[in-house]
């Protein structure tokens, strides 16, 4: 039974299709839904000022509001948190915390080549080291043309 779901997300088509992908199976489990960005791990330099990681947490608390909440319907439990760390560390690490009984993942596409997905190193990370199982989300498939007779 799956009753906690960890989303590395970020703010791409990969990053929201696979929010897109937990949030379905979130709301179908009615399972609690733990959505994590990573911020730039080198924040974390000392000589990073404290005010200057508080504004970019708000900044991506705010985005992920407005653009990304909507995507959330149908779940009634969530979280959504960020802060500076290695994404792949940082799953890894929230994955075992909270006893994740799912990590989700998205792949990226490979250039210009639509339809055609590679696991990024950090995505190759969780996949390798997650005490679960994890979930690789293609990215979306841009719709073809069509053409007239």
């Amino acid at each position: 039974m799956v009753k906690r779901i960890l989303v590395a997300f970020r703010f791409s088509k990969s990053g929201l299709e696979a929010l897109r992908m937990a949030a379905y199976l979130a709301s179908v489990h009615g399972a609690w839904l733990h959505i994590f960005h990573a911020l730039d791990y080198r924040l974390a330099h000392p000589q990073t000022p404290d005010e200057r990681i508080l504004q970019m947490t708000r900044e991506i608390e705010e985005r992920f509001t407005r653009e990304c909440r909507p995507l959330l319907q149908g779940v009634s439990r969530f979280g959504f948190n960020c802060w500076e760390a290695d994404p792949a560390v940082e799953v890894v690490k929230l994955a075992e915390e909270t006893r994740a009984d799912l990590v989700v993942v998205g792949c990226h596409q490979v250039g210009d080549r639509p339809g055609i997905t590679r696991l990024g190193m950090v995505g190759l990370t969780i996949a390798q080291t997650a005490p679960c199982p994890v979930l690789l989300v293609p990215c979306p498939r841009e719709a073809k043309e069509t053409l007239s007779p």
